[in-house]
């Protein structure tokens, strides 16, 4: 992908200085100084080759209307608004001289004196104490939409020294021309932009494996082998070793990564170690809690140009499960599957102690009928089910303590039009999207312990997004913080991304046929996804996406094997009991059915005896004991 730079020389009108030769600048920026460890160099390598800058050029020197000192006085008032003026005041400069910046990615404003250092989405501003690769990589890695780089349990930024998004805490080398470059971003940061390799990444399934693993240093594409391994729990898994960029790393290692929330997150080692040398061990989880994931990574070798692993992953016990739709009279219901056999409903009416009542629908902005959405482990509680209650807004419930506990209305946003649909980030953080009044997509999210407000994407919106279903989300696929899938207005389906810091617009993802449900979305590991949907004729359909693309549907109608028509949308899980896919639908006698992918095949869908009828679409969700 081609994003080159304009590199703006600038001045402010009280100083007349140019401290470098025209030169120095060409050096570090464009493709005169590549192979000396420069910025062209740098983003190649730490993209996987992905990014080309070699378009970038320098333009300049441009005088600013205003002084130094002025500069500091307006920064000082308001730091952002100061910054975003300088940066707008040399786009304007530039312009005016004939440069069309519609060509160019971004800018990089370089100032003449001491002034400032900082970047945003398309765009980085340096002085003449920071022109040096280490400082430049991470302002311009912020105008990719890259965040600073923390490390598990601090609040803290700049805690990943191995990172580049840790620029000002990080493990960088001195250079003979540019004065300091390195080290290299990390592969979550790298996956975070779509810019690492995922053809030399290595996948653990979500099943239970043990096994054996050779990596390679993590930019060194020119060797053989994988470059990163990809781990059930959204961990990434690294080999650095002491060379190029990274050549100030105190010694070769491992090192671990989550990413949540467009940051990435360094992890200790069982020795409290950030780097996890030979002998060391990276653990997650408790070995003897059988309902909790578990995996360890122990290091066995470390050479110049290779690591061995030796990675035990030992899936969760959650064998339990529950069911959740409306029921008559639009009470909440739920049914539960444990010690090999399905349990009588809850149904939680006006005879129940915490009764809990749905929003009818079809509702008077045309919304389907009123589902709920359920997640477990989330913020402390065994299950969480989020409604659109009786005043069409949002509604949740808890299972906590051993018990459920009264619904109450989640304050602080609008009219929900469709189910909402839940994305979980990490253990505590939430993603939830819904159809909003007239069909516009909306979200709220909820993180450090409290809920914010809606984020719509109406006409207003710089990202415009209408569907006429209720979404549905995922979170970190592929590097992507969020991704919603839902019925686009020409009933087919689309999706929406959130990538690089900030909401892209919705796309077509052709291939398929029409839906005649909102969608349901299952992730296998970090990257694949089972999409399920309702077809024409009220047939069960599904497409995969897998090693990089989107495949065709597979319709389950009457030439199929094992035919299956439903009157809702599916939900889906994967991996429960060992099956690979297990789809819950109302059937056409509004019971609740389910359809099996096991043993490599799909079996025919069946009833699950011993409930009433279903007035809404089922929500299903694994969980397990405490």
């Amino acid at each position: 992908m081609e994003t080159p730079w304009a590199i703006l020389l600038c001045k402010f009108n009280n100083n007349s200085s140019e401290p470098f030769d025209r030169s120095v600048y060409e050096r570090l920026f464009t493709t005169a100084g590549s192979g000396a460890y420069n910025m062209v160099d740098y983003f190649r390598d730490v993209s996987h080759g992905n990014l080309d800058l070699s378009g970038t050029q320098i333009f300049g020197w441009y005088t600013l209307g205003y002084s130094s000192r002025e500069y500091v006085q307006r920064a000082g008032r308001d730091r952002d608004a100061g910054r975003r003026q300088l940066v707008e005041s040399a786009r304007q400069a530039a312009q005016a001289a004939g440069v069309n910046l519609v060509d160019f990615y971004g800018v990089v404003v370089c100032m003449n004196v001491i002034a400032d250092l900082f970047g945003g989405v398309g765009y980085a501003v340096c002085d003449v104490n920071s022109l040096n690769p280490t400082l430049l990589g991470q302002e311009m890695g912020h105008g990719y939409g890259l965040e600073h780089s923390m490390a598990d349990g601090s609040p803290d930024e700049y805690q990943d020294r191995w990172d580049i998004m840790s620029a000002m805490n990080s493990w960088s080398t001195s250079h003979s021309e540019f004065t300091n470059m390195g080290p290299v971003l990390n592969a979550w940061n790298m996956r975070g932009r779509s810019w690492l390799d995922e053809t030399r990444v290595w996948r653990g399934n979500l099943s239970s494996f043990d096994t054996r693993l050779e990596l390679r240093p993590l930019i060194r594409r020119d060797l053989s082998g994988w470059l990163a391994a990809d781990l059930p729990g959204g961990y990434l898994i690294e080999f650095r070793a002491r060379e190029s960029w990274d050549q100030a790393i105190p010694r070769p290692a491992i090192l671990v990564h989550t990413f949540a929330g467009n940051r990435s997150f360094l992890m200790k080692s069982t020795s409290n170690q950030w780097d996890i040398i030979q002998g060391d061990a990276f653990q997650a989880g408790d070995s003897s809690r059988l309902q909790d994931p578990y995996l360890r990574i122990d290091v066995e070798t470390v050479e110049a140009t290779r690591a061995t692993l030796h990675i035990q992953h030992r899936a969760a016990e959650r064998n339990n499960l529950g069911v959740f739709y409306r029921g008559e009279g639009d009470w909440l219901v739920w049914r539960a599957y444990s010690n090999n056999r399905w349990h009588a409903e809850e149904v939680f009416n006006d005879r129940h102690i915490y009764p809990t009542k749905m929003g009818a629908g079809p509702d008077l902005f045309g919304g389907t009928e009123a589902a709920p959405a359920v997640i477990s482990r989330w913020a402390g509680n065994s299950l969480a089910v989020f409604f659109r209650g009786e005043d069409n807004r949002l509604h949740w419930k808890a299972h906590q303590g051993g018990r459920w506990h009264t619904d109450a209305p989640v304050d602080g946003g609008g009219i929900l039009t469709s189910d909402p649909a839940l994305a979980q980030e990490g253990r505590d953080d939430l993603g939830v999207f819904y159809r909003s009044v007239d069909n516009w997509l909306a979200w709220r999210s909820y993180s450090e312990g409290q809920w914010y407000g809606e984020e719509i994407f109406n006409e207003r919106h710089d990202y415009r997004t209408r569907l006429t279903s209720a979404p549905v989300a995922v979170s970190n696929w592929v590097g992507h913080r969020f991704a919603v899938f839902f019925r686009g207005e020409d009933d087919r389906l689309h999706w929406k991304a959130h990538l690089g810091g900030r909401w892209h617009s919705d796309g077509l993802l052709e291939g398929g046929g029409i839906l005649t449900s909102n969608p349901a979305v299952v992730r296998l590991g970090s990257n694949d996804l089972g999409i399920f949907y309702r077809t024409e004729g009220d047939w069960l359909a599904w497409r995969a996406y897998s090693a990089g693309q989107l495949h065709g549907e597979e319709v389950f109608d009457e030439r199929h094997t094992s035919p299956t028509r439903m009157r809702s949308a599916p939900t889906v899980l994967a991996g429960w009991v060992g099956h690979r896919f297990a789809v819950f639908f109302r059937g056409e006698d509004d019971r609740l059915y389910w359809k099996a992918h096991l043993g490599g095949r799909w079996h025919s869908n069946a009833c699950v005896e011993g409930g009433e009828r279903l007035r809404s679409q089922p929500s299903a969700v694994a969980f397990a004991t405490a």
